[in-house]
């Protein structure tokens, strides 16, 4: 009847979606107890007189401990600790990545049901225990001595999640208290919580789901393409990653028109995948879901153990590359003199997964480059999170290196490496020459009997060489420009060429000129200033005397007079080439600028000078 009733259901299933689901047994032997931690990786007891518990890597066993007796239990709880329930032996912690075996309490009557980052839940005598290490073993509170817990699991290790038939419980401190959240359910044997996307299920006659952390449950109608009136309900099985997708496998007492649905939309949709594994003949104990929901591991009260490994159909396989996202930030450099002694500059190279369960972030290599690129790289895993990573690049030849990199990964779930090839734009440019900012000269006063001499710098601050043309006075009688070597003269780089004035007064007073830098990076005019004296000593302290100052200074608009013999006197005022701008007789000691344009100016009082800056906000 068993026969007549699945093949009639498979020809239903077949006439209304293709079917995606074949199944592979595990080995003929009938499994007594099993936990898988990754789509490739689990730990698996057999039915059988050796009561070894063995390694599973895909397909092959290897056996890391031989147990005492029958082994009722195995609960991986993270990839170094594992846990295992032995007949009348009690509790054995299995660290060093599983290797390496313990036997913590020798209590009897001890079931595994769950494990969360930082506890084991246990049953004893009809009662629900938690433990942290092994040796000692807690009761948790708020659940009735006899209700038996069937299903464990947690959003975070704080908030965590349990079911007995009928009964849903919340816990908010790791599973020590416990709450009721909903009642009134039967064959509640299986809850699946979704951290990334803090949904939960919860499976039996109908299937409950939470969307605030447990806290508050709803019955979930069949979505298209179902019939509404049909009952969503049996055992829910979901992949412990980014994907959050959802399985709904048929529950053989609850009769329905479907046996494995599934959703990849957090429940918002559905769709059918086919049979329960052909040749089993009891009701699924666990489920296990991996790999986006591309691998499905069945395990019944029989013992059979089954996987699907084209759940997706067939679509996915172990990579992550669309998971993982790179990026190389642009860089322009400016090159200066030889590009093989070009400094170094740094390149971001910004990393970002999304891929809660782990991506092993291993290398970066080059493809291909012009410029010389130095990587100081660590191994970094990744939680669906990001990091950048810092290069050390190098120039050697101008222009654009549209460099090619490589970002070798692996998923910590699937062990696959692969790659990402991305580019880095590095854009090397040369200056052109940069004729630096010049300071005016003020010799002070000068006897005219002792001409003294003042040097300034030509400075060139850009990549090319500057070509000085020529270095010219206004009135080379009055300042003398003397340059080594002769004209035209190349400044590299960073350097500096000397040019020496001498100013020799030929009379008393002031005098000013302006002295021409002519280059290949433009013209430039500085001024030469100073006062000639008879008697320096003398003559200096009377200029003093005669000297005036200006305020404000910079001025926008009214500047007035301060100081020396000004009053009554004409200002004039001149423009840095020594050429008269205007002529004011002050008013009260002040006088208008407001109409001159913002730059530097002479102001003469008499025979005396001062510096006029005009500057507007």
């Amino acid at each position: 009847m068993r026969t007549l009733s699945l093949l009639f259901l498979i020809l239903i299933v077949s006439a209304q979606a293709p079917l995606h689901a074949s199944w592979q047994r595990f080995g003929t032997a009938p499994v007594a107890a099993v936990d898988f931690f990754n789509a490739h990786q689990g730990l698996l007891s057999l039915k059988d007189p050796t009561h070894a518990i063995q390694r599973v890597d895909d397909s092959i066993l290897t056996g890391v401990f031989q147990a005492p007796n029958a082994v009722t239990g195995i609960i991986i709880q993270d990839s170094l600790n594992a846990w295992a329930t032995i007949k009348n032996n009690g509790l054995f912690l299995g660290s060093k990545h599983w290797s390496s075996w313990t036997n913590t309490t020798a209590q009897k009557d001890l079931t595994l049901i769950a494990a969360t980052p930082s506890r084991v839940f246990l049953y004893s005598d009809s009662q629900l225990y938690y433990t942290v290490d092994g040796t000692q073993l807690k009761m948790a509170t708020g659940i009735p001595k006899g209700d038996s817990i069937t299903a464990i699991d947690h959003l975070s290790d704080a908030i965590v999640l349990a079911c007995s038939y009928s009964t849903l419980y919340r816990s908010t401190d790791a599973g020590v208290t416990w709450h009721v959240v909903q009642s009134g359910l039967r064959f509640c044997t299986t809850i699946f919580a979704d951290a990334m996307h803090n949904i939960a299920y919860a499976g039996g006659d109908t299937i409950q789901r939470s969307t605030d952390g447990g806290m508050t449950w709803l019955s979930q109608t069949p979505p298209p393409p179902f019939s509404s009136w049909l009952k969503l309900s049996g055992f829910v099985t979901g992949s412990h990653d980014c994907s959050g997708v959802l399985f709904i496998s048929n529950n053989p007492f609850l009769g329905r028109d479907y046996d494995n649905i599934r959703s990849a939309d957090q429940g918002q949709t559905f769709e059918d995948v086919g049979i329960t594994p052909p040749l089993t003949r009891g009701v699924l104990v666990r489920g296990w879901s991996f790999d986006r929901g591309s691998l499905f591991w069945w395990w019944d009260t029989t013992g059979f153990l089954a996987s699907s490994r084209d759940g997706l159909n067939g679509e996915i396989t172990d990579s992550i590359k669309n998971f993982v996202a790179v990026q190389a930030d642009s860089l322009v450099d400016t090159v200066c003199g030889s590009l093989a002694s070009a400094k170094k500059y740094t390149v971001d190279v910004h990393i970002a997964t999304a891929l809660c369960v782990g991506a092993r972030i291993d290398s970066i290599s080059v493809i291909a480059a012009t410029g010389k690129i130095v990587k100081t790289f660590a191994a970094h895993t990744l939680f669906g999170d990001g990091m950048t990573v810092t290069l050390n690049y190098t120039p050697t030849a101008a222009g654009v290196d549209a460099a090619v990199l490589r970002l070798w990964f692996h998923g910590i779930e699937w062990g696959l490496r692969e790659h990402l090839d991305f580019p880095l734009i590095a854009t090397s440019s040369t200056l052109p020459p940069v004729l630096a900012p010049l300071s005016n000269l003020d010799f002070g006063t000068v006897s005219l009997v002792s001409p003294k001499t003042l040097t300034f710098q030509i400075s060139n601050t850009g990549c090319s060489p500057l070509r000085v043309d020529s270095v010219v006075s206004t009135n080379p009688n009055l300042f003398a420009v003397h340059v080594v070597p002769t004209m035209p003269a190349n400044i590299q780089s960073g350097n500096d060429l000397a040019v020496s004035v001498t100013f020799a007064p030929q009379m008393r007073g002031d005098a000013l000129e302006s002295i021409e830098i002519g280059t290949n990076a433009g013209h430039r005019f500085i001024s030469a200033q100073g006062v000639g004296s008879t008697n320096a000593d003398v003559e200096s302290e009377r200029s003093l005397d005669r000297r005036f100052s200006l305020y404000p200074n910079p001025a926008s608009s009214i500047v007035g007079l301060r100081g020396g013999d000004v009053l009554g006197a004409p200002v004039v005022i001149y423009d840095l080439l020594g050429r008269e701008i205007m002529s004011v007789l002050p008013q009260q000691n002040t006088f208008d600028v407001s109409l001159l344009s913002d730059g530097s100016y002479l102001v003469r009082v008499g025979s005396s000078i001062a510096r006029l800056i005009v500057a507007r906000p």
